[in-house]
């Protein structure tokens, strides 16, 4: 949603197998900075949009309280709208817990494949340790 706002759209890629492309992932996260380290530094991402979202519209439209606001970035290719990721951090909301089984070690998974012409780029950024320690926030 964050990156249709004032354009119109564009029939879905499809692969020769008659598969759609996949749309964004949605991460929502506590630190946004850090989780846009990780794909930007470690899996060579780009930023294609990025804002903070605040005020009575964003509030009712997501369900925020008064005074909180949406960070929000998009990372993928410009040239490219399909499967970027967005990644989410709310700002000034505590969160309710709401889903009893969602505790550590039970907190979910994400499981996600680019498909890379050769690995040596990506082998090349994850030997370097400021790539790793920046996507682990440090």
């Amino acid at each position: 949603l964050l990156e249709l706002l004032d354009k119109q759209l564009a029939q879905p890629a499809y692969s020769l197998a008659g598969y759609a492309a996949v749309g964004p992932v949605v991460t929502v996260v506590a630190d946004a900075s850090a989780e846009e380290a990780f794909y930007v530094n470690l899996l060579g991402l780009d930023r294609v949009a990025s804002g903070l979202l605040t005020g009575s519209d964003i509030e009712q439209a997501v369900g925020l309280p008064k005074g909180a606001g949406l960070d929000y970035r998009v990372l993928g290719r410009a040239e490219d709208p399909m499967g970027r990721v967005q990644v989410l951090e709310y700002q000034g909301a505590r969160g309710k817990g709401l889903y009893h089984r969602a505790k550590p070690p039970a907190l979910g998974h994400l499981h996600a494949t680019w498909h890379v012409r050769t690995v040596a780029p990506l082998a090349a950024r994850s030997t370097g340790s400021s790539a790793l320690s920046a996507a682990r926030g440090g």
